[in-house]
């Protein structure tokens, strides 16, 4: 693990015990009994948290830019899991996986999949981020429509469906 701050560990510590319990209202003193860390510390990130300055302070901007890629460690980590697990002619211990591979298979086979692969996304890729890219060069479409936007917001979805369905086509 890596270690950014004291503070920051601290804080992460003390949302999730926030985010445990079913108390509405948290104490700074309750929370630092439930965590086992420093009173004082428990303050200043409950502080922070009232105050909503959370967001501007350094350690908390940190701590969020090196979580970001975390989403992706988790799809990889997930990936990695089920494709070991994934080996049911493989028995633990009894049968070795060099023994369970398809005899069928050869080198080449494997070959001309892959380069097929690279391929279908040299193509892809490009395409797409040309597609893109031309979409943000022309820039907004400006529209036919002249009516002037309407202020107010439905109050649900059923109202906005009924503003819009005319009368008797339901």
């Amino acid at each position: 693990m890596f270690r950014l701050s004291r503070m920051t560990d601290y804080a992460v510590v003390v949302l999730s015990q926030m985010a445990r319990s079913d108390h509405v209202v948290f104490a700074a003193p309750d929370l630092a009994d439930a965590t086992g860390l420093p009173l004082p510390s428990v303050s200043k990130v409950l502080r922070l948290l009232a105050l909503g300055r959370l967001d501007r302070t350094r350690w908390y901007l940190r701590l969020c830019q090196f979580t970001s890629c975390l989403g992706f460690v988790a799809v990889i980590a997930g990936w990695t899991t089920t494709e070991v697990g994934r080996q049911p002619w493989t028995v633990y211990g009894l049968m070795r996986t060099a023994d369970s591979v398809t005899p069928s298979l050869t080198g080449s086979d494997v070959l001309i999949s892959l380069l097929m692969y690279v391929v279908v996304y040299l193509v892809v890729y490009p395409v797409g981020l040309w597609l893109m890219l031309r979409l943000v060069w022309r820039g907004p479409v400006p529209s036919d429509d002249a009516s002037p936007i309407e202020a107010g917001r439905p109050k649900s979805p059923i109202e906005a469906l009924a503003s819009v369905t005319p009368e008797g086509a339901a």
